[in-house]
């Protein structure tokens, strides 16, 4: 399995606009296998710079069999998933968020969440 690390920002929380997120995974997109841990949004906007610390899932992005463990977000800090993205598979553990701590998918976009655990 492979890791991928984020950054937190400057600020006290870590979130802010110097804040890296573990990944963002978009059109025709797939992460599969991978760790995502330590990262970081920025602390208040849309959900495309303030959800997901781990990874922000978007039009038709796809992540599988991964681990999303020690994020931190505005909103939702595991990972966001909008706009027909997909969770499948994954492991969300630890991750903390104003909002819900582990993923949330938008399904008025189309996100889909299948056989995740938490």
């Amino acid at each position: 399995m492979s890791w991928k690390t984020g950054a937190p920002a400057s600020s006290e929380s870590g979130l802010g606009g110097d804040a890296v997120r573990g990944g963002y995974v978009g059109s025709g997109a797939t992460l599969v296998g991978f760790t995502l841990s330590n990262g970081y949004t920025y602390a208040s906007g849309s959900p495309s710079k303030s959800g997901g610390g781990g990874a922000y899932v978007d039009d038709g992005g796809i992540i599988s069999n991964c681990v999303f463990r020690g994020n931190n977000a505005y909103v939702d800090g595991g990972a966001f998933v909008d706009n027909g993205g997909i969770a499948s598979r994954s492991l969300f553990d630890y991750n903390i968020a104003t909002g819900a701590g582990g993923v949330y998918c938008y399904f008025g976009g189309g996100g889909k969440q299948l056989q995740c655990e938490k």
